[in-house]
């Protein structure tokens, strides 16, 4: 039975899906849907063109790098996550979103339902995150005998 309900979950089709927004407070949030400052009158004003980038099971030594996207011209996006069971098995996600003139976004969660969104905040700043090219660690992993 387990093995049906994983391999049904693997054939439907999960992406990670949001807005980025200014904001006050550079912050991840997971909300419903329906959430008013997603769209609509009164909601904050998104950025385009913003990178988000996603990481599978972050706080674990063998992580994954999901990939990621940009922001259309409103701030929203759409990520496809192929992973086996991805949106009812546990998994932990890290999100990272960055914009020019905005201080960027990075926290770790378990990875939403599919009935909920990533609503993320970016506030004026400067952009003070390593890039993953930065870390000196991706250097050693190139070297060491596999």
């Amino acid at each position: 039975m387990l093995l049906l309900i994983l391999f049904a979950g693997g054939c439907q089709s999960y992406a990670l899906r949001g807005r980025v927004v200014e904001g006050t407070r550079s912050q991840v949030l997971v909300v419903d849907a329906d959430d008013p400052r997603l769209a609509g009158p009164g909601a904050p004003a998104g950025i385009g063109g913003a990178s988000v980038s996603f990481m599978l099971d972050p706080e674990r030594a063998g992580h994954k790098s999901l990939g990621g996207s940009f922001t259309d011209a409103d701030g929203s996006f759409q990520y496809p996550v192929d992973e086996v069971g991805a949106g009812f098995l546990e998994y932990g996600l890290g999100v990272t979103a960055r914009a020019a003139g905005k201080s960027p976004a990075q926290d770790s969660m378990p990875m939403p339902a599919g009935d909920k969104r990533l609503l993320i905040m970016l506030a004026p700043g400067r952009d003070n995150l390593p890039r993953e090219s930065d870390n000196p660690m991706n250097d050693i992993e190139r070297y060491m005998p596999r």
